[in-house]
């Protein structure tokens, strides 16, 4: 059995969609994925781990050069292994241990509507991780997916993989200048959005006079233009945040030991893994247990980057933790195990840092692409959400970056 992988249209939301929906630009995107999908699993076979990806056996476009790529091209598909509950995986012995598909009972769990960081948050697709499993959810994504792949790329001198085979992929991965992703050029991206953001003029209600309008026309217009004022707002305050991250970026590169870049997957929720269980989920009794199942497969890679380790670190703690105080745990966490392994090999410090300066990068991320979606420059993105649902999330987001010092970040109707 194999899957067939046809690119139709995608949305790149960590390094944000500056493409359009032309065939050349929807391949560009493909090729990073399969890229993603084909350097994940050169490392998680160099590190012998039980987790897998699937395997890439033809790509349509794996030997056309990106300076051929044009909108008459066919769309790019390809075709790869298949893991799920009827493949080989979980039909053989794992070391005297049996393998059971959890038939996607654990993604089937995840709620729609969330207290996430000090708000309730509807979520209009998959949903996120139940709050009371959120932390221990996170920590076995860091054990077993994470830091495997983090602990062998930081240890450049012992890298198992051919690096004329992961080199490609690396250049591929990386931002449009060809270095890997950082904090640093994740603002430069940000100052992109904000120039490239339509100031939008406010305008009085002009045409007939409102003596010949209707109530419910004049509410309708007098709400437009209310929400006019506060997208306004929301751009501007948007530009002095950059200021600000531009102004605090000292601090993240005060660690003296850098960070090697590493492959980011950026985006470890469940429905994109599949897991495994040691008892047949058909027969397992009812129960409220926070135990998480085993990751088998990580699918979706079409957000994979070559990337500075805080960005996969800060979307676990961000989009998988609930609160603060779930988010400082995970990160601690990893700063702990890092520390340890460094120490094992002899590299020395490897220091992580705070958790703030990246919930502030990562915030500031967040507002740039919700207002991508309100001038429906970012895709499909625009058509999930309509624009009060919009307004309201970059508040939400305004009112967490006050939380964390940002003063000048309180919403409108707060002031």
């Amino acid at each position: 059995m194999l899957v067939l992988r046809i690119w139709r249209g995608s949305a790149r939301w960590w390094n944000f969609n500056r493409t359009s929906y032309s065939n050349a630009d929807v391949a560009s995107l493909a090729i990073k994925e399969v890229s993603g999908y084909i350097a994940a699993s050169l490392i998680l076979d160099a590190v012998s781990s039980e987790v897998i990806v699937p395997q890439l056996l033809y790509f349509s476009h794996a030997n056309i050069p990106a300076s051929k790529q044009h909108p008459d091209l066919m769309s790019p598909w390809a075709i790869f292994s298949f893991h799920g509950e009827l493949s080989h995986y979980f039909h053989q012995q794992h070391h005297q241990r049996k393998k059971y598909h959890d038939q996607g009972t654990f993604a089937k769990q995840m709620v729609k509507v969330r207290h996430e960081f000090g708000f309730n948050e509807p979520h209009p697709r998959h949903g996120r991780v139940s709050v009371d499993r959120a932390l221990p959810y996170a920590l076995k994504i860091l054990d077993e997916v994470v830091l495997p792949i983090h602990y062998h790329l930081f240890h450049r001198h012992y890298n198992l993989v051919n690096q004329d085979d992961l080199s490609p992929l690396i250049k591929t991965l990386s931002n449009k200048h060809g270095q890997a992703h950082d904090y640093h050029s994740m603002i430069q991206d940000c100052k992109e959005v904000a120039q490239r953001l339509i100031i939008l003029n406010i305008t009085p209600i002009n045409g007939s006079s409102a003596s010949s309008r209707s109530s419910q026309e004049l509410d309708c217009q007098l709400r437009d233009i209310d929400d006019d004022k506060r997208l306004l707002w929301q751009k501007n305050i948007f530009q002095q945040c950059i200021q600000q991250l531009e102004l605090e970026y000292r601090e993240v590169r005060l660690p003296p030991s850098h960070l090697p870049p590493v492959l980011c997957h950026c985006d470890l929720q469940p429905q994109n893994l599949i897991f495994w269980t040691e008892e047949p989920p058909w027969s397992a009794s009812e129960s409220t247990s926070l135990d998480i199942p085993n990751v088998a497969c990580i699918l979706d890679w079409e957000e994979a980057s070559w990337a500075d380790p805080r960005f996969e670190l800060i979307l676990l703690c961000r989009k998988v933790c609930a609160n603060m105080e779930q988010a400082t745990s995970v990160w601690i966490y990893y700063v702990n195990r890092v520390a340890a392994w460094a120490s094992a090999h002899g590299i020395g410090s490897m220091d992580v840092g705070r958790i703030e300066p990246w919930l502030k990068l990562e915030a500031v991320h967040s507002l740039a692409i919700l207002l991508l979606q309100t001038q429906n420059l970012s895709g499909r993105g625009a058509q999930w959400e309509d624009k009060a649902n919009l307004l309201s999330k970059m508040d939400r987001e305004f009112s967490r970056l006050t939380t964390l010092g940002w003063e000048f970040c309180k919403p409108l109707q707060e002031h």
